[in-house]
């Protein structure tokens, strides 16, 4: 488990694939309309100060582990309570996002297949590379970042000739309620979601520092999703908040001429990508935390338990895609506690506690010397 088994750059092409994952295909929010992108931008404004809440936190353990982390600020029985209660968030946000993936594949390619075969074939290709544990997660990661960045390039630049700025207009049409509104379920999903990718950090070398390469990552992954919700507000027009998919809907658009069409395919591959690392990143963090809550050696030996449970809440916390989709916008209530509320009482408490240390040290300093 203490072994460095997972470079700066890594972790950086995980985290933006975690934040990614299913955002780039679900698209933005429909409450704020063409306003959304104003939405992401505050989302991502709004979460660098939480990251850097997760990165001190990290800093508490000498082995940048949040259950030593943990251990130091409130004690080993409340830290193996916060562990498991982070693998239970972390199971979640996985089940949550395997669902999403494949309504997506159910509704845009393969309707005749079972909701339930589409889930487990993804969950095996999980399984696998979360049983080779984090340093190929770590390589998968780095080495098809580039082709997620060349997708999303690519359409945006095909789809040009589609786009139409009238489509941003008019800026807070409806005042900043539901700008606001959809900033907060933002924050939940995905930019919030990052406190899951925090086990990572055990992995990395002490040398490198946690805070920058979380906002690296955080800042990648908000680059996608602006991208990515400004083309589709510039192809789709107000549209876009009537998709579920509004990302595939506005590559669909894309033809050159009558040989280059269809190109939504090729993309369809890429988004699947991002989301089968989000969903590795989950079912390691959940191993991770249960190994620690429950005093396993090895996490590796979790992964197909952890995947199976993945599966199950996948199909059973949502009977349709129109249930699925309402659920988000109830999400915040659920994830928040997990994103904001608890690392801030741990931060408090161990800074708290960090502090008291120094001064007792330097009381003892004081007295040694004077003696």
């Amino acid at each position: 488990m203490n072994k460095r088994e997972i470079t700066a750059k890594q972790v950086i092409a995980a985290i933006t694939f975690f934040l990614a994952g299913s955002s780039l295909v679900a698209g933005g929010t429909s409450m704020a309309q063409q306003d959304s992108w104003i939405s992401i931008v505050l989302a991502f404004l709004a979460t660098i100060p939480m990251t850097w809440v997760y990165s001190e936190i990290l800093l508490f353990s000498p082995k940048r582990d949040l259950y030593d982390a943990a251990v130091f600020a409130a004690g080993k029985p409340a830290a193996k309570i916060l562990c498991a209660l982070y693998a239970v968030y972390a199971l979640y946000v996985g089940a949550l996002v395997i669902r999403i993936f494949s309504e997506f594949i159910h509704i845009v390619n393969m309707l005749e297949t079972p909701i339930i075969s589409i889930t487990a074939a993804m969950m095996l290709s999980c399984i696998y590379l979360s049983t080779k544990r984090l340093y190929v997660l770590g390589r998968v990661a780095k080495f098809t970042l580039p082709f997620l960045f060349l997708s999303i390039s690519i359409t945006i630049i095909f789809s040009l000739k589609d786009m139409d700025i009238i489509n941003l207009l008019p800026v807070l049409y409806n005042n900043t309620k539901p700008v606001i509104k959809t900033a907060v379920v933002l924050i939940a999903i995905p930019f919030g979601e990052t406190v899951i990718c925090m086990p990572m950090f055990a992995g990395v070398e002490h040398q490198e520092k946690i805070f920058p390469i979380f906002f690296k990552g955080l800042f990648l992954g908000f680059l996608f999703l602006l991208a990515a919700n400004l083309r589709n507000t510039l192809v789709l027009g107000y549209s876009a908040s009537l998709f579920d998919f509004p990302s595939y809907e506005a590559v669909s658009v894309i033809s050159i001429g009558d040989f280059f069409t269809r190109i939504e395919v090729f993309i369809g591959i890429n988004l699947l990508l991002a989301g089968f690392i989000k969903i590795c990143v989950s079912i390691y963090s959940s191993c991770f935390y249960l190994s620690k809550a429950f005093g396993y050696d090895d996490y590796v030996k979790l992964s197909a338990p952890c995947g199976l449970i993945i599966i199950t809440l996948g199909i059973l916390a949502h009977s349709n895609s129109a249930e699925m989709f309402s659920w988000l916008n109830y999400h915040p209530f659920y994830s928040l506690p997990f994103q904001v509320v608890i690392p801030l009482i741990l931060f408090i408490i161990g800074k708290i506690k960090q502090h008291s240390l120094k001064a007792g040290g330097s009381a003892a300093a004081g007295r040694q010397a004077a003696s």
